[in-house]
């Protein structure tokens, strides 16, 4: 098995670092990143860096007041939420999450804007955490590490977006017209290379989990086997689940589901057989109400 490491190719590198708009990782970002990396979970000290920046403070709180948790309960405090609701483990990586992608702003409508961004992270976040719970324990990420790689597995996007904003308009447009373009080979032909080595890079030099920055790269490669191979193949996977659903609906019917195609290596990489894969996501089709008010928590 081989290991990976992301470097981004020299030309592009270079031509990023002159543009000069690369936005630094923020305070409280880092603080999370450092909190997270303590052995020793500590709920009042994640409470009062998320306090420190209000809207994230607001968001995690709505998140917990969302349907998809079902407390009955008042929430009128980040410690609350952590303690009653979400756990130090989900609120902790979802801050991070949010955190990490405040900075970048992407234009709101098309196939490529915020609104179908953040769509697609949540619903990626909340089936990557459905989908891990079904694993083996020795291949199965905490709840909220799923959470997290599924929300930022699609970072480069934000990245593209902010460093080429002429070019992704164009991308945009492209999408738009022809739903069935190859985005990848698209994002080639404007910039030199993709959102998923965009994404890689930006997080490797904000030295976030080495997880997140493999999922980002090597998502779309159903013959990856190098190290965090876990990682990559569970978004994989789930990036299929979603299309399949979008495009044919989910049913436990097996005489008139169509196949998922889910790539043999990725279910071998995971340990786990496609119909404990398509019985999971069959779990979250009453939640979708729910998953969308979440997104759109996250557009406000």
């Amino acid at each position: 098995m081989t290991t990976t490491t992301h470097e981004m190719p020299p030309e592009i590198t270079a031509r990023i670092r002159r543009l000069d708009k690369i936005p630094p990782l923020s305070p409280v970002a880092q603080q999370i990143m450092d909190l997270r990396s303590q052995n020793t979970p500590n709920a009042k000290a994640l409470a009062r860096i998320i306090e420190l920046d209000p809207s994230l403070s607001a968001q995690v709180i709505r998140y917990a007041c969302s349907a998809l948790y079902a407390y009955k309960g008042k929430i009128d405090s980040t410690e609350t939420a952590i303690a009653r609701v979400l756990g130090y483990d989900m609120v902790i990586n979802l801050a991070l999450g949010i955190a990490t992608t405040k900075p970048f702003k992407i234009p709101k409508d098309g196939p490529m804007g915020s609104d179908s961004f953040w769509r697609h992270a949540v619903y990626s976040a909340v089936m990557m955490q459905t989908l891990a719970a079904g694993l083996p324990r020795e291949q199965r990420p905490s709840a909220g590490s799923a959470y997290l790689t599924g929300l930022l597995h699609d970072f480069g996007r934000l990245v593209f977006a902010h460093l080429f904003p002429e070019e992704y308009h164009q991308l945009n447009h492209i999408v738009a017209a022809d739903p069935a373009a190859d985005c990848t080979a698209v994002e080639e032909t404007l910039i030199g290379t993709t959102h998923a080595e965009l994404g890689a890079w930006l997080l490797k030099e904000w030295k976030l989990p080495n997880d997140v920055v493999v999922a980002n790269l090597k998502h779309h490669d159903p013959d990856f086997q190098g190290t965090h191979a876990c990682a990559s193949h569970l978004v994989l996977i789930t990036d299929r689940i979603l299309d399949w659903n979008t495009t044919h609906g989910m049913t436990l019917d097996e005489e008139t589901r169509p196949d998922p195609d889910l790539p043999s290596l990725s279910l071998e990489v995971l340990h786990v057989d496609q119909e404990t894969v398509i019985r999971r996501a069959e779990k979250l089709l009453p939640k979708l109400p729910d998953m969308e008010t979440m997104v759109q928590q996250l557009l406000v």
